[in-house]
């Protein structure tokens, strides 16, 4: 097997997809971000993901902490979203993987 078979359309290896898509406030965080176009801020994107059903206990400050400390840097590394941590904000750069996130949280 070839290391191009080894990867997503996305380049990304399958078995780092496979982690990407575990996590549902992952999932939620990708489909956020495409649902506003591709951009948006962390405090929308938390703003977001508290909202969604069912809706997570956290509260917004618990959620922040989550994403910039285990999300983000997962997505920015694997090169799905880009982070501008001066602006605080997201730049979707793997529209595949936001889809797929979609389709993972309604499964």
């Amino acid at each position: 097997m070839s290391s191009l078979d080894k990867h997503s359309s996305t380049g990304v290896p399958e078995a780092v997809r496979a982690e990407l898509f575990a996590s549902k406030r992952r999932c939620r965080l990708l489909r956020a971000l495409a649902g506003a176009g591709g951009e948006a801020s962390v405090s929308d994107l938390v703003a977001e993901i508290r909202a969604a059903k069912p809706a997570p206990t956290d509260t917004a400050d618990e959620v922040r902490y989550d994403l910039h400390d285990h999300h983000l840097p997962k997505l920015a590394a694997t090169g799905v979203v880009e982070y501008d941590s001066a602006l605080d904000k997201l730049r979707l750069l793997d529209f595949v993987a936001a889809r797929t996130a979609a389709q993972t949280l309604t499964e």
